[in-house]
């Protein structure tokens, strides 16, 4: 990984300005893309660390479910995104989005 450094705050700045137009405020919209995260978590998933819609087969698998590791998201997101203006982040705004 290169050096860097991000953190939420900054990133849902960024995500705000250059990524919610195609991903939705919550990066839950099925408009543009597919939903970067599951948009249905309830309160007894918060209170039991599982997402327990991700057991229903008809539900909509997002791209974070599909992908294995954060470095891989770091590199997709840093490589592709935003989609019509690829690698135009700069490395502390990758970082920043992925936390």
């Amino acid at each position: 990984m290169p050096a860097g450094s991000g953190n939420a705050l900054e990133g849902e700045e960024i995500y705000a300005e250059k990524c919610a137009t195609c991903h939705g405020d919550f990066g839950d919209s099925n408009e543009v893309f597919s939903p970067i995260v599951l948009g249905n978590i309830t309160e007894e998933d918060i209170q039991t660390g599982r997402v327990s819609a991700l057991t229903d087969p008809s539900v909509v698998r997002t791209t974070f479910m599909k992908v294995a590791t954060l470095s891989t998201i770091w590199d997709y997101i840093n490589r592709a995104m935003p989609w019509n203006a690829p690698k135009s982040l700069a490395v502390d705004e990758v970082y920043s989005l992925v936390a």
